[in-house]
């Protein structure tokens, strides 16, 4: 099974509509034939450590308990040893009681501000401050808001958003300029991580379904119309039946399968879903690209719970989370200086590796951090520094999996 052969690089989005929801059947509209991929053999380095385990049981609990008021986020320690839970006021008995019985040491931290004082804050100076904030949220320790801003954002702009907040400390990572990121002889039913055209070149992120419908999902900005898969002989996907802006999410009626695809662009490899949850800060990841395959790097989530601004057609995207190559934000990492994705890549699935290989879906690729981030490291990268900023992206934003599947009532297939 052949994949993608020629690297195409993503255009910027244009404005279009939210659809309605489709109440298209299941059955995809070609059927050349099952796939049967090899199932991926996972080396030991990509499997969880006690760490990862542990802060995705104590995520979970959050994740499973909305109503319970004070709770910022769980952050695995910069050396990746320790589970730091942060609390604004006394942390629940019952899950002060489930870190006892971690495979690593759990601490629980004081927060200034729970998450949902930070992230209403975050949204009010995205929404406020069009063309000066270009992405907001709660800094690693919940002790206030992280801001990134236009290259041309006003001398005054930190003061300003200051006096918005009320009190609430903004500090803020520099320039941003998120932009939308823009495998193959696929057939159905599609896999995650299949390199699919149409409006745009785009990747499909995970089989989903809602009811007895079965979908495909991918990014809202890769705009409505009829995907089909990138190599010959070409087959159609079908057309997009449901989109949602603020999670960009499209959704595509057709046969799906719970794999996603593993290794290079020209794998015949995958491995099947697990779940979708909720991300934790300074967890190893993985991305499937349609155009990138799945590099040896390890990427690392560095930010929760933001929202960023992809123009007038997206104005407030989120929640979402950055990732990036390394923990230092150099854009380096141990397997070297690639980039975490390129063009082509959007609305690949965000992941990491179970104990016996298979997927835990944290996100969905949507933006990369512009040419003119200033912490874009150029320095000593490759001989070609500005093409490491400008086409293969170092740092990534990713909306949340389970916000982006249940703001279209779907689930996603797993086994």
């Amino acid at each position: 099974m052949s994949r993608a052969k020629t690297p195409l690089l993503f255009t910027a989005a244009t404005a279009a509509a939210v659809l309605c929801a489709s109440t298209a059947t299941a059955t995809g509209p070609i059927r050349l034939g099952e796939p049967n991929p090899q199932q991926s053999s996972i080396p030991a380095e990509f499997l969880p450590t006690a760490a990862e385990t542990a802060a995705t049981s104590l995520s979970d609990w959050i994740e499973e308990h909305p109503t319970v008021a004070g709770a910022g986020g769980v952050a695995i320690s910069d050396d990746l040893a320790t589970v730091n839970v942060y609390w604004k006021g006394t942390a629940p008995s019952d899950l002060q009681s489930l870190a006892k019985t971690q495979p690593a040491p759990v601490a629980f931290r004081s927060a200034a501000y729970s998450n949902d004082e930070l992230s209403a804050t975050s949204q009010k100076l995205i929404d406020s401050f069009p063309g000066v904030v270009t992405s907001a949220g709660p800094s690693q320790d919940w002790s206030g808001v992280v801001v990134t801003l236009k290259s041309n954002a006003p001398a005054s702009a930190m003061t300003t958003l200051s006096t918005a907040a009320a009190g609430t400390p903004i500090t803020s990572l520099g320039v941003d300029e998120p932009q939308p990121a823009a495998r193959n002889n696929d057939y159905a039913p599609w896999f995650g991580g299949s390199l699919i055209t149409g409006p745009k070149t785009c990747t499909t992120g995970v089989a989903a379904y809602a009811g007895t419908h079965s979908y495909i999902t991918t990014a809202y900005h890769c705009l409505a119309g009829t995907f089909y898969n990138y190599d010959s002989p070409r087959a159609e996907v079908g057309a997009v039946s449901a989109r949602n802006g603020p999670h960009d999410i499209e959704v595509i009626p057709t046969s799906s399968n719970y794999f996603i695809w593993d290794g290079a662009w020209n794998s015949g490899s995958a491995s099947s879903v697990y779940r979708a949850l909720a991300p934790v800060l300074n967890t190893r990841i993985w991305v499937s690209g349609g155009i990138s395959g799945i590099a040896v790097y390890q990427r690392y989530i560095r930010l929760l719970n933001r929202y960023y601004s992809l123009g007038s057609a997206q104005p407030r995207v989120g929640r979402a989370f950055v990732f990036m190559e390394s923990l230092t934000g150099t854009g380096c990492g141990t397997g070297g200086c690639g980039g975490v994705f390129q063009g082509g890549d959007s609305g690949a699935p965000v992941f990491r590796y179970t104990s016996n290989g298979q997927k835990e879906v944290f996100g969905f690729l949507s933006a990369s951090y512009g040419v003119h981030a200033t912490f874009c490291d150029t320095s000593n990268k490759r001989p070609e520094p500005q093409y490491f900023c400008a086409n293969s992206y170092p740092y990534g934003y990713a909306v949340n999996a389970l916000d982006a599947l249940g703001s279209m009532g779907l689930h996603a297939k797993v086994g």
